[in-house]
């Protein structure tokens, strides 16, 4: 099993962490457990009594939501925020819009600033892989954001 691949480069100002995430390729049986459960769930859809149409419908449908596990992600931490890259599309979530951050057991979620506290909050969590940058990336969110959230 490979290790997302990660490195971090220097500026003169700070240094920017980058982080390439492709669960499909990096993490095994983990990255393709989304698209597994998927599949199975299309299966038992198309051999009962729904019919193979409501089968391959679900299969499109779960394949889409899960779309994190098959699509190559680079993370960038900086001064600036976090950046994530999927392609040629960019997104910058700046330090002062970051609530806050959760370490995980092989990444961390890191929490969007939002106008109320509410239960669903959690699933607009921005996941980034440790990869082989978990003391860096630990590092440059405790010197950002201050120690992680505690549930």
């Amino acid at each position: 099993m490979s290790v997302p691949s990660s490195r971090r480069t220097a500026t003169a100002a700070t240094p920017t962490l980058e982080i390439h995430s492709w669960p499909i390729r990096d993490e095994g049986l983990r990255g393709w457990s989304p698209l597994a459960v998927g599949l199975l769930l299309s299966i038992l859809l198309a051999t009962s009594s729904v019919g193979i149409g409501a089968g391959i419908v679900a299969f499109i449908l779960l394949a889409i939501a899960s779309w994190r596990s098959w699509v190559p992600v680079r993370f960038f931490l900086d001064t600036r925020g976090l950046r994530f890259c999927l392609g040629r599309r960019e997104r910058l979530l700046p330090w002062p819009l970051v609530a806050g951050y959760r370490v995980e057991r092989h990444g961390v979620t890191i929490f969007p600033a939002t106008k109320g506290n509410t239960g669903i909050d959690a699933l607009r969590g921005i996941y980034v892989p440790f990869g082989d940058q978990q003391d860096a990336l630990l590092a440059l969110l405790d010197d950002f954001k201050g120690p992680p959230v505690v549930d």
